[in-house]
């Protein structure tokens, strides 16, 4: 895990074709030519609820395993290293010890954000190589459940573009077709076993 200073950053992605989106809070590809789908919890489905990574636990098990899919996924398309972003917010508050005390963050959650605001870098866009999706998923997963921060995760040279959104959403967006394909290909056969459903916008 490493940083990068966020404002230079987000400066390099417009050479890359990724923008700042109207409302500021987000980011999306600066034309309309790209590719993508969901995943959403919202409606529930009746599959099976481990994650990818370890079996699901109670509370936050599809969200977990939601963020654990993405992230494996882009491993496995050869976009890590990954750069994490926390767009509308810090990656932790003050709040932090609050939610650790309250038991509303695993160790390892509190763990790594801990070392986050400690090291001074709870606004720095947060590098994660292919063997750190576990410290991946401890950034992202309070975001997403406890926090309700929107994030973004940038792989590759800008090939891929995802979000985190609070309305349980998460998207994957692609300006490379050869990218999507493949990305399509894998999730059509990992998608049944997942305790979440998978939109289709094409």
């Amino acid at each position: 895990m490493r940083y990068l200073d966020e404002e230079p950053y987000i400066a390099t992605l417009h050479e890359e074709g990724i923008v700042p989106c109207d409302d500021g809070r987000s980011l999306c590809y600066d034309t309309g030519d790209y590719y993508g789908f969901d995943f959403t919890n919202l409606t529930s489905p009746q599959k099976g609820a481990d994650g990818l990574l370890e079996p699901a636990g109670e509370g936050r098990h599809v969200e977990r395993a939601m963020i654990e899919t993405l992230l494996t996924l882009l491993v496995d398309l050869g976009q890590a290293p990954l750069r994490l972003i926390p767009l509308d917010d810090d990656w932790a508050d003050d709040e932090l010890e609050s939610l650790i005390g309250h038991g509303y963050l695993t160790k390892d959650e509190g763990a790594v954000l801990s070392r986050v605001v400690a090291d001074g870098k709870a606004m720095d866009v947060i590098e994660i190589a292919a063997d750190e999706i576990a410290t991946g998923v401890a950034l992202l997963l309070p975001q997403l459940t406890v926090r309700s921060t929107v994030c973004a995760i940038v792989g590759g040279e800008g090939e891929t573009l995802s979000l985190i959104s609070q309305d349980d959403e998460i998207s994957f967006n692609t300006d490379d077709r050869g990218v999507y394909d493949k990305a399509r290909a894998l999730m059509k056969q990992r998608e049944i076993k997942l305790p979440f459903e998978v939109v289709w916008v094409d």
